[in-house]
Parts: structure tokens; C-alpha cells; sequence
């Protein structure tokens, strides 16, 4: 095995303990993560319900061999949302498992490493060689609508990247597969920026939470804060350090609190202000055009709620359980232009989310 995520498939053991052994080149510390699972689209699983352990066997010819051992953990499963999927004996879901690698340079070869199997081509460029680290990782999950994707990397060119590692995720030629879709591709691979940039080219359609988890998976060990951006959005020019900004003032007032942040105040009877400070603004709720969050809380939270298309919900539902803290820029430095949706190209000019104060 030469990549950081792989496949328990089929598994309906009649057994609580899953064992194996297998080998990698990579380096793997005891810090592993199931894939997000659910029973439907609103009942993301909060509990640690697994109990992962690896354990380094012996190192040959540079080969590291490993046995890895599943258990449940039985005091969660009882509180859980989604026990039916551990019922009796059985696990009843295709166990992924992730492990961050952390390695400080970026190439062919590494990149490949961080995805999971034939999860798709990619290229990547300004990417130094070196001991380099980044202080935001951003991901932006691509599908369809032309007109937006156009505006979007027109305006997201002319904005300051300095300290930042970009990931597009291409998933325009999965799935039905027209002319708008084709003209979406060829915007993607022409476009060049003068920052570093990793494009990667999706072999199978997994929709917008799935762009979101592999590319934050593969940014995890490279940055401190993690972004994800949609592609039907325009932007300031000072827009992420806008947003750190916000994040830094919020962090003050509040040390001991995670914090999600957006650059993207809509306000409405489902993205209520709470209150108004001088450096940012209080939320009740944020749409999923942009979240920008510290790396400490993707894995036990942020992490947890990218499996179904309700993801954003899902986040914000999450982070309010934990009662952590919402907030957004005091204006607006990103605009959500799409008032076509991907599915189906339904117009919904009247109830989409837009920004008045951008």
C-alpha cells in the first residue's frame, strides 16, 4: 500500500474485533480516521464508535509492516445515532480508513500517496521543494455552470494566496457529461495562478462533500487553517486575511472556544445575526459557500459531517451541539453569485443566499 487511505470492503463479520496486517513505504503514526458514515443525510455520526489501533510490526528492505485492529466501542454505540449499522456482530457499512502522514515537502509522488486509490489524475505548480508549510489550505470543489465558474477564477486570481496552498477538485466530466460541462473542464486546466496549485481531476462523481473531505485530508499536514470556497462565488482582494482577521479578534474574546468562520454574511431567518461586534459578527448559522476553521477541529468535528450533501448543515449543527462559536467578517468579502443551482440548472433568483453588504 503506497497511499493513506484504503478500503475494508464487504466486511459483515460476525466477530466484534476486525484484524489485518499489511505493508506501506509510509511512515503512519497511531492516529487513524474512519470515513464520515450515516444512516441518512441528517444523522452524520458524532461518537468515536470504532476503536482503531495500529501497531508497527517490523521494518524491511523499507518496508513497514502493520496490523491494524477494529473494535467497537460499546459505551458509544449505545448513545449513537447510527448503532443499527453495528447491530449484533456485524459491521454493516465499508470501513475507510485515513492516516495522516506528515511529510514537509510536496511532488509527484507524494501527492499521489495522500489520495485515496484511483481517485483521479491531478498537476500541480509553484509548489517549492522544501520544509514549507502553509498557514490556510483551500479547497474548491468543482462540477458544472460555466458562466459562474469563469467569474469565479477571474475574481479569485486578482486576490492576495500569499501563505496559501490551493486544491481545485475537478468533477466536471463524471457524471452527464454535456458541453457545459466540457467548457467547465478546459476553464480549469487553462487557468494559472501565481501561487501554489494542486488540480486534481475526480475519475469518479462523489459530489461536493467528497471534493471537500479528500482535498482537506490531503491539506490536513500542510496547513494550520483549512478554507472551502464554492465555485459560484466572487471575492475581495484581502478576503482569507480578512477572514483570519475576524478569526484572531473572535479568538481573543473567546480562548478556550473553537470557532467557525465565513466571509459571507447573509443574513435571513436561517443565517441569523446574534450580535454585532467591532471586528466581527456573532451568527446563528452560515451558508456553505465558505468555512474557514483551524485544523484542531477538522478531525473531531468538521471532518465527521462531509458524507452526505447536507454537509454544511451538518457542520453548523455540530458546531453548535459543541457550543462552540459562529461568526462571520463585519462585511461581506465573498458574494455568492449562483442563483442557478447544479441540480437540474433550477433557478432559485428569489431564495438563494446572497450577501447585501458585500
Amino acid at each position: 500500500m503506497d497511499f493513506n487511505h484504503f478500503f475494508i470492503k464487504n466486511k459483515k463479520q460476525n466477530e466484534n474485533i476486525i484484524s489485518f496486517n499489511f505493508y506501506s513505504k509510509l511512515n503512519f503514526t497511531n492516529n487513524l480516521f474512519i470515513k464520515p458514515f450515516g444512516s441518512s443525510r441528517l444523522r452524520y455520526e458524532t461518537k468515536n464508535v470504532l476503536n482503531l489501533n495500529l501497531k508497527l510490526l517490523e521494518n524491511e528492505n523499507d518496508l513497514n509492516y502493520y496490523n491494524i485492529t477494529i473494535s467497537k466501542n460499546q459505551t458509544e454505540l449505545k448513545k449513537s445515532r447510527n448503532a443499527n449499522l453495528f447491530y449484533n456482530n456485524d459491521f454493516n457499512i465499508i470501513l475507510e480508513i485515513w492516516m495522516p502522514i506528515c511529510v514537509n515537502y510536496l511532488n509527484n509522488k507524494i501527492i499521489r500517496s495522500l489520495l485515496p486509490c484511483d481517485y483521479g489524475e491531478f498537476t500541480f505548480n509553484n509548489i517549492k521543494y522544501n520544509d514549507k508549510k502553509y498557514k490556510f489550505g483551500i479547497v474548491v470543489p468543482f462540477y458544472s455552470r460555466y458562466e459562474y465558474v469563469e467569474k469565479f477564477l477571474n475574481s479569485f486570481k486578482n486576490t492576495d494566496l500569499n501563505e496559501c496552498l490551493i486544491v481545485f477538485i475537478d468533477e466536471s466530466l463524471t457524471k452527464d457529461v454535456n458541453d457545459d460541462h466540457k467548457k467547465v473542464n478546459k476553464l480549469i486546466q487553462d487557468f494559472n495562478i501565481n501561487y501554489p496549485l494542486i488540480k486534481i481531476y475526480k475519475n469518479k462523481h462523489g459530489n461536493m462533500f467528497d471534493s471537500i473531505l479528500y482535498g482537506m485530508d490531503l491539506l490536513y499536514c500542510y496547513c494550520d487553517f483549512l478554507c472551502t470556497i464554492d465555485s459560484d462565488t466572487i471575492h475581495k482582494k484581502e478576503w482569507i486575511h480578512n477572514i483570519y482577521n475576524s478569526y484572531n479578534e473572535c479568538k481573543n474574546d473567546f480562548p478556550d472556544v473553537n470557532i467557525l468562520v465565513s466571509g459571507f454574511n447573509v443574513v435571513n431567518n436561517s443565517h441569523s445575526i446574534i450580535e454585532k461586534r467591532k471586528n466581527y459578527i456573532l451568527k446563528n448559522s452560515i451558508g456553505g459557500c465558505n468555512m474557514f476553521f483551524s485544523k484542531d477541529i477538522y478531525t473531531n468535528i468538521i471532518r465527521k459531517c462531509l458524507f452526505s450533501h447536507k454537509w454544511d448543515t451538518n457542520i453548523v449543527n455540530s458546531i453548535k451541539e459543541h457550543e462552540y462559536k459562529i461568526i462571520t467578517t463585519c462585511q461581506s468579502v465573498i458574494q455568492h453569485i449562483g442563483f442557478k443551482t447544479s441540480i437540474d440548472r433550477r433557478i432559485d433568483i428569489n431564495t438563494y443566499d446572497y450577501a447585501e453588504d458585500f
